[in-house]
Protein backbone atom coordinates (compact mmCIF):
# COMPACT_ATOMS: atom_id res chain seq x y z
CA UNK A 1 0.00 0.00 0.00
CA UNK A 2 0.98 3.82 -0.72
CA UNK A 3 3.17 5.42 1.49
CA UNK A 4 0.19 7.85 1.92
CA UNK A 5 -3.30 7.53 2.41
CA UNK A 6 -4.68 8.38 -1.14
CA UNK A 7 -7.88 11.09 -0.96
CA UNK A 8 -11.22 10.16 -2.12
CA UNK A 9 -13.33 12.90 -3.18
CA UNK A 10 -15.99 10.66 -3.36
CA UNK A 11 -15.97 9.86 0.17
CA UNK A 12 -16.98 13.53 1.27
CA UNK A 13 -20.06 13.40 -0.67
CA UNK A 14 -21.00 9.77 1.41
CA UNK A 15 -20.18 12.20 4.84
CA UNK A 16 -22.41 15.07 3.32
CA UNK A 17 -25.25 12.66 2.85
CA UNK A 18 -24.96 10.92 6.18
CA UNK A 19 -24.88 14.39 7.82
CA UNK A 20 -27.83 15.82 6.10
CA UNK A 21 -29.65 11.87 7.96
CA UNK A 22 -28.13 13.07 11.12
CA UNK A 23 -29.93 16.43 11.37
CA UNK A 24 -33.31 15.33 9.57
CA UNK A 25 -33.21 12.60 12.32
CA UNK A 26 -32.89 15.41 14.95
CA UNK A 27 -35.36 16.90 13.63
CA UNK A 28 -37.96 14.04 13.10
CA UNK A 29 -37.97 14.02 9.34
CA UNK A 30 -36.47 10.29 10.03
CA UNK A 31 -37.05 7.74 12.13
CA UNK A 32 -34.34 5.68 11.55
CA UNK A 33 -31.67 7.94 12.60
CA UNK A 34 -29.73 4.82 14.30
CA UNK A 35 -28.61 3.92 11.26
CA UNK A 36 -26.63 6.98 9.86
CA UNK A 37 -24.62 6.51 13.07
CA UNK A 38 -24.13 2.73 12.26
CA UNK A 39 -23.02 4.17 8.61
CA UNK A 40 -20.51 6.71 10.07
CA UNK A 41 -19.22 3.96 11.97
CA UNK A 42 -18.62 2.38 9.83
CA UNK A 43 -17.00 4.89 7.26
CA UNK A 44 -14.66 5.68 10.15
CA UNK A 45 -13.42 2.25 10.55
CA UNK A 46 -12.48 2.00 7.05
CA UNK A 47 -10.60 5.50 7.24
CA UNK A 48 -8.56 4.65 10.54
CA UNK A 49 -7.84 0.96 9.51
CA UNK A 50 -6.37 2.34 6.07
CA UNK A 51 -4.20 4.58 7.99
CA UNK A 52 -3.20 1.75 10.52
CA UNK A 53 -2.16 -0.14 7.47
CA UNK A 54 -0.33 2.40 5.69
CA UNK A 55 1.67 3.14 9.04
CA UNK A 56 1.96 -0.54 10.45
CA UNK A 57 5.42 -1.05 8.38
CA UNK A 58 6.99 1.21 11.21
CA UNK A 59 8.69 0.43 14.70
CA UNK A 60 6.00 -0.56 17.04
CA UNK A 61 6.33 3.26 19.38
CA UNK A 62 6.15 5.08 16.17
CA UNK A 63 3.48 3.24 15.24
CA UNK A 64 1.11 3.97 17.69
CA UNK A 65 2.78 7.48 18.92
CA UNK A 66 2.21 8.62 15.32
CA UNK A 67 -1.39 7.46 15.41
CA UNK A 68 -2.59 8.58 18.74
CA UNK A 69 -0.95 12.17 18.21
CA UNK A 70 -2.73 12.78 15.47
CA UNK A 71 -5.92 11.82 17.14
CA UNK A 72 -5.43 13.88 20.26
CA UNK A 73 -4.92 17.03 18.37
CA UNK A 74 -8.21 16.56 15.77
CA UNK A 75 -10.28 15.42 18.71
CA UNK A 76 -8.86 16.92 22.43
CA UNK A 77 -9.23 20.94 21.74
CA UNK A 78 -12.49 21.19 20.82
CA UNK A 79 -14.03 18.18 22.92
CA UNK A 80 -12.82 19.30 26.17
CA UNK A 81 -13.11 22.82 24.98
CA UNK A 82 -16.58 22.29 24.80
CA UNK A 83 -16.69 20.88 28.19
CA UNK A 84 -14.77 23.35 30.26
CA UNK A 85 -17.22 26.08 28.32
CA UNK A 86 -19.88 23.96 29.90
CA UNK A 87 -18.12 23.86 33.20
CA UNK A 88 -18.40 27.32 33.34
CA UNK A 89 -21.28 27.90 32.69
CA UNK A 90 -22.44 25.51 35.75
CA UNK A 91 -20.55 27.45 37.97
CA UNK A 92 -22.29 31.00 36.93
CA UNK A 93 -25.86 29.84 36.38
CA UNK A 94 -25.66 25.99 37.41
CA UNK A 95 -26.98 24.91 34.29
CA UNK A 96 -26.71 22.45 32.49
CA UNK A 97 -28.25 20.82 35.81
CA UNK A 98 -26.51 16.92 35.25
CA UNK A 99 -23.45 17.88 34.42
CA UNK A 100 -21.76 17.45 37.70
CA UNK A 101 -23.29 13.72 37.55
CA UNK A 102 -22.33 13.02 33.91
CA UNK A 103 -18.63 14.99 34.27
CA UNK A 104 -16.58 11.51 35.31
CA UNK A 105 -17.99 9.62 32.33
CA UNK A 106 -17.38 12.56 29.52
CA UNK A 107 -13.86 12.94 30.67
CA UNK A 108 -12.63 9.30 30.81
CA UNK A 109 -15.00 8.70 27.31
CA UNK A 110 -17.30 6.28 29.03
CA UNK A 111 -20.66 8.25 28.74
CA UNK A 112 -21.90 5.09 26.46
CA UNK A 113 -21.66 2.89 29.88
CA UNK A 114 -22.91 5.71 31.80
CA UNK A 115 -26.44 6.02 29.42
CA UNK A 116 -26.96 1.89 29.54
CA UNK A 117 -26.92 2.13 33.55
CA UNK A 118 -29.96 2.54 35.34
CA UNK A 119 -29.15 5.48 37.19
CA UNK A 120 -28.81 7.49 34.00
CA UNK A 121 -29.60 11.01 33.22
CA UNK A 122 -30.75 11.04 29.24
CA UNK A 123 -31.39 14.35 28.67
CA UNK A 124 -29.78 17.75 28.27
CA UNK A 125 -27.13 18.58 25.69
CA UNK A 126 -24.98 15.51 26.30
CA UNK A 127 -26.43 12.55 24.85
CA UNK A 128 -24.94 13.24 21.31
CA UNK A 129 -21.33 12.08 22.90
CA UNK A 130 -22.14 8.60 23.83
CA UNK A 131 -20.93 8.09 19.92
CA UNK A 132 -17.54 10.11 20.63
CA UNK A 133 -17.35 8.12 23.66
CA UNK A 134 -17.42 4.50 21.24
CA UNK A 135 -15.09 6.15 18.84
CA UNK A 136 -12.37 6.59 21.24
CA UNK A 137 -12.65 2.97 22.51
CA UNK A 138 -12.12 2.01 19.26
CA UNK A 139 -9.04 4.02 18.56
CA UNK A 140 -7.56 2.35 21.93
CA UNK A 141 -7.87 -1.04 20.97
CA UNK A 142 -7.85 -1.02 17.26
CA UNK A 143 -4.56 0.20 16.79
CA UNK A 144 -3.48 -2.82 18.48
CA UNK A 145 -5.40 -5.38 16.75
CA UNK A 146 -4.22 -3.84 13.52
CA UNK A 147 -0.64 -4.31 14.59
CA UNK A 148 -0.80 -7.59 16.21
CA UNK A 149 -2.80 -9.38 13.78
CA UNK A 150 -1.17 -8.28 10.19
CA UNK A 151 1.81 -10.44 9.05
CA UNK A 152 4.53 -7.93 9.45
CA UNK A 153 2.93 -6.64 13.36
CA UNK A 154 3.61 -9.94 14.92
CA UNK A 155 7.18 -8.01 16.24
CA UNK A 156 8.61 -5.11 17.54
CA UNK A 157 11.46 -3.97 14.91
CA UNK A 158 13.55 -1.72 15.63
CA UNK A 159 15.29 0.92 13.00
CA UNK A 160 17.85 -0.55 10.71
CA UNK A 161 21.35 0.90 11.27
CA UNK A 162 22.59 2.93 8.75
CA UNK A 163 25.39 0.68 7.04
CA UNK A 164 28.50 2.16 5.81
CA UNK A 165 30.62 0.98 2.74
CA UNK A 166 33.16 1.45 0.14
CA UNK A 167 33.18 1.00 -3.05
CA UNK A 168 34.71 2.03 -6.64
CA UNK A 169 33.28 4.75 -8.15
CA UNK A 170 30.98 4.71 -10.86
CA UNK A 171 32.19 6.83 -14.14
CA UNK A 172 31.17 10.46 -14.48
CA UNK A 173 30.04 10.82 -11.00
CA UNK A 174 33.90 12.30 -9.23
CA UNK A 175 32.60 15.88 -9.53
CA UNK A 176 29.93 17.57 -7.61
CA UNK A 177 29.17 14.95 -5.29
CA UNK A 178 32.16 15.57 -2.46
CA UNK A 179 34.00 12.34 -4.29
CA UNK A 180 37.66 11.58 -3.27
CA UNK A 181 39.99 8.81 -2.76
CA UNK A 182 42.10 8.16 0.15
CA UNK A 183 45.60 8.17 -0.07
CA UNK A 184 46.46 4.68 0.94
CA UNK A 185 43.71 2.72 -0.39
CA UNK A 186 43.14 4.65 -3.37
CA UNK A 187 39.18 3.88 -2.92
CA UNK A 188 36.59 5.96 -3.58
CA UNK A 189 34.47 7.88 -0.58
CA UNK A 190 30.91 9.61 -0.85
CA UNK A 191 27.85 9.28 -2.44
CA UNK A 192 29.34 8.82 -5.85
CA UNK A 193 30.54 5.39 -4.64
CA UNK A 194 29.05 2.32 -5.77
CA UNK A 195 26.13 0.79 -2.95
CA UNK A 196 27.62 -1.83 -0.51
CA UNK A 197 25.66 -5.27 -1.54
CA UNK A 198 22.79 -6.03 0.65
CA UNK A 199 20.90 -9.24 1.40
CA UNK A 200 17.47 -9.42 -0.83
CA UNK A 201 14.58 -8.48 1.43
CA UNK A 202 12.73 -11.05 2.78
CA UNK A 203 8.52 -11.40 2.39
CA UNK A 204 6.34 -10.87 4.94
CA UNK A 205 6.56 -13.16 8.32
CA UNK A 206 4.26 -15.53 9.15
CA UNK A 207 1.37 -15.12 11.38
CA UNK A 208 1.58 -16.03 14.71
CA UNK A 209 -1.23 -18.95 13.81
CA UNK A 210 0.23 -20.05 10.76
Amino acid sequence: MADRLRYVKSLDGIRGVGAVGVIAAHYGYLQCGWVVVQFFFVLSGYLITSILLTEKERPFRQYLGRFYWRRTLRIFPVYFGFLLICGFFYLLLKQPREFPQVLPSLLTYTYNFYLASPNRSFGGIFPHLWSLSVEEQFYLLWPLLVFVLTPRGTRWRPPRSRRRCQGRATPGEGRGQWAGRTRRTGRATGPSAEPCRRRPARGPRPCWWS
